[in-house]
C-alpha cells in the first residue's frame, strides 16, 4: 500500500460482525471549515465514547485510520439499527478538499480491503441512507472510485510475466526466510494444537480476519507448527451477556482478569459488569 495505515485509534462503540457488501462514502464536513485529519478522528472517537456513531475508516491523501474493523458494524450511515446501510456498508470519511492525491489513496484503500476481507467494490453516497449534504463533492466522484479500485486490484493480483529460459540455466535464488514477528509473552495469542488453523483461530476470537493475522505474524497462513504463538491484532471488543464477569471473559482470552479491568478502567476484576456493554480486549 502506498498509505500509511493508523490502527492506534479505536472507537469504544463497535457493532455486531458483519459479512460487508460494499462502502459508503462520507465526507468530513464543509471545507470552509477546514476541518482536519486527527480533527475529525477525535470527533468520532467521542461520538463512540458516547455511543451514537463510528466509523470504519478515515482517510486522506497519503494516510487512513482505521477506528472500526471492516468486519464490524460502525453505525455510521444513519438508518437506523436495522438499516441496510448501517449494517451492510464499510464507512470512510473522506477529507472535503477530494483532490486526486485523496481520491487516489481512498481508491487504494478500498481495492486492499476487497482483497483482505472480500468487500465487493460497490460504493453508496451516504446521502442514500439519510437526509445529508455528506458526501458532498465526492458523490460525483464514486464511479471513478470504484472503477480505479478495480484497476488496483487487478495490478496487485497480476500474474509474473513469464520470461523463457535461456540456453544458460540461471542460477536459483534461495527462498527468502520468512520470520514470525515475535510480541511481549503478555499479549493475546494462540498456541497452536495439532489441526489447528488460522480460521479457526479467527472464528474463535471473531474480530480480525485470516488475513490480517497471518499479516500481524509474518507468517505462511498455511503452515501453523504445534507449539507456535499465533499473536491476534486489534481492535478486539466482547459484548457483555448475561453470565459473563470480568474473570470469565479475561479467561476466555488468556488474560489476566486485573489487566482487563485496568484496560477498561474498571476498579478491579470483581467490578459489576452489565449486560449489553462493551470490554475492550485489545486496542
Amino acid at each position: 500500500m502506498t498509505y500509511k495505515l493508523l490502527e492506534q485509534y479505536s472507537s469504544t462503540f463497535v457493532g455486531p460482525a458483519m459479512v460487508p457488501k460494499g462502502f459508503a462514502i462520507h465526507w468530513w464536513g464543509d471545507p470552509a471549515q477546514q476541518p482536519t485529519f486527527l480533527g475529525i478522528v477525535n470527533v468520532l472517537l467521542e461520538r463512540g465514547r458516547q455511543e451514537s456513531a463510528s466509523v470504519n475508516f478515515v482517510a486522506e491523501a497519503g494516510t487512513v485510520a482505521c477506528l472500526v474493523s471492516p468486519r464490524n458494524v460502525a453505525w455510521a450511515q444513519g438508518d437506523g439499527g436495522a438499516g441496510w446501510g448501517n449494517l451492510n456498508l464499510v464507512s470512510i470519511e473522506c477529507n472535503p478538499r477530494c483532490t486526486a492525491a485523496d481520491r487516489e489513496t481512498v481508491a487504494e484503500l478500498m481495492a486492499d480491503q476487497h482483497i483482505l476481507n472480500g468487500v465487493p467494490l460497490v460504493a453508496y453516497p451516504h446521502k442514500r441512507f439519510t437526509s445529508t449534504q455528506c458526501p458532498g463533492v465526492w458523490e460525483q466522484h464514486i464511479p471513478w472510485l470504484v472503477s480505479r479500485a478495480k484497476q488496483i486490484v487487478a495490478a496487485k493480483q497480476a500474474k509474473p510475466v513469464v520470461v523463457p529460459a535461456s540456453s544458460t540455466p540461471a542460477t536459483k535464488p534461495k527462498p527468502a526466510v520468512q520470520k514470525p514477528k515475535v510480541y511481549p509473552a503478555s499479549d493475546l495469542h494462540w498456541v497452536v494444537s495439532k489441526g489447528d488453523t488460522l480460521g479457526k483461530i479467527q472464528k474463535y476470537y471473531n474480530g480480525p480476519s485470516v488475513a490480517q493475522i497471518a499479516a500481524y505474524n509474518n507468517i505462511n497462513p498455511n503452515q501453523l507448527t504445534p507449539g507456535q504463538k499465533i499473536w491476534i491484532p486489534g481492535p478486539l471488543v466482547w459484548v457483555i451477556e448475561g453470565p459473563d464477569t470480568i474473570r470469565s471473559v479475561a479467561r476466555y482470552y488468556g488474560l489476566d482478569p486485573a489487566y482487563l479491568a485496568r484496560l477498561n478502567g474498571l476498579p478491579g476484576p470483581d467490578a459489576t459488569i452489565y449486560i449489553g456493554n462493551r470490554l475492550i480486549i485489545k486496542k
